[in-house]
């Protein structure tokens, strides 16, 4: 019996010594291992730049690295093969057709619910034109934002509108190309997105004629952008990934409860004028986090898109969320 207590002792405390060696050298692994982030140039990548100007990364140890992207498609596709590691408040389009593919190679932590009333997405015109609405884009050139959202959003806004035999021209175009081309007469309209729309507007170059169209013409409320997070950075660096994105969340609450700071944080890391930053539309509620969705709400974008033919098939939108019950540091 005291053989048997000896062997059971000896046993627990190896078992206690393994087990401290995995945790520290996970601990090892995620002190030594920085979070790549994937993001577009525009106000989506407010919380980034918040956590890094309120010191939010460096207080708790997490180093990171910043990657801009020129379409959400490339960011989206980026996260997908695991070459970064959180795609930051992209369209949510390229992941629900990526999720078409592998519905497990990210989760979704964060969406952004675009409304008639609010939408980083713009239209805007030359203030010199007298185009007001969609109804005066029938045969006129309109350009858009690289990757494939913008794209729907125009055909879903002209086929609403004047019905699918509609002719109009489409321009691809970088966002910082998008002033320039409307004031050089080279494109009559422009799906753009913010701060763009409202740099126009205060420089006295553009008027905005609309906002999103998905859910000016069909959708009303709908999940227009996300954050995701590779599913393998979750699983090999699980405690790394939970402090990352509490850390997005504390961002994003910083950003409605002092707006005008956050904006100014934003501003000052894509270098533009804080005047014009400070007079953007202010967003309603800001984000979701992940035990916030809401699955009925959303669920009708996925089967838009796929009636559409904009995406393969129609899923359950919760199966390329991250849990409910994931709990964030």
């Amino acid at each position: 019996m005291k053989g048997l207590f000896k062997f059971s002792k000896q046993f627990f405390t190896i078992f206690i010594i393994l087990t401290s060696l995995i945790f520290i050298t996970a601990c090892s692994q995620d002190k030594n291992r920085t979070v790549r982030i994937g993001c577009l140039n525009s106000y989506g990548a407010m919380q980034v730049y918040i956590a890094l100007e309120e010191g939010y990364f460096e207080k708790a140890g997490v180093d990171v690295e910043v990657i801009p992207f020129k379409s959400s498609n490339l960011v989206a596709e980026a996260v997908f093969n695991n070459h970064v590691d959180i795609g930051l408040m992209i369209s949510s389009l390229p992941y629900f057709a990526l999720a078409v593919n592998d519905k497990s190679k990210f989760k979704l932590f964060q969406v952004g619910m675009a409304t008639k009333e609010f939408s980083i997405s713009k239209i805007i015109v030359s203030t010199k034109s007298d185009i007001n609405s969609f109804k005066d884009l029938r045969g006129k050139t309109i350009g858009l934002l690289p990757g494939s959202a913008q794209q729907v959003y125009c055909r879903i806004g002209m086929h609403k509108t004047f019905g699918p035999d509609v002719s109009y021209k489409t321009i691809n175009l970088p966002p910082q190309a998008h002033l320039e081309a409307l004031s050089s007469g080279r494109i009559d309209a422009v799906f753009t997105i913010e701060p763009i729309a409202t740099i126009g507007k205060e420089k006295g170059l553009a008027r905005i004629i609309g906002g999103d169209a998905l859910a000016e013409f069909v959708l009303g409320r709908y999940p227009s952008g996300a954050s995701a997070i590779s599913t393998k950075f979750l699983h090999e660096h699980p405690e790394l990934a939970k402090k990352t994105i509490s850390i997005f969340y504390r961002a994003m609450n910083f950003s409605q409860n002092h707006n005008v700071v956050a904006r100014k944080h934003l501003a000052k890391n894509l270098d533009l004028e804080e005047n014009i930053v400070l007079k953007m539309g202010a967003p309603s509620k800001g984000a979701l986090q992940h035990n916030e969705f809401d699955y009925k709400a959303m669920q009708p974008a996925i089967d838009f898109y796929a009636k559409e033919g904009i995406i393969e098939e129609d899923f359950p939108i919760e199966v390329i969320c991250l849990d409910k019950s994931f709990t964030v540091k």
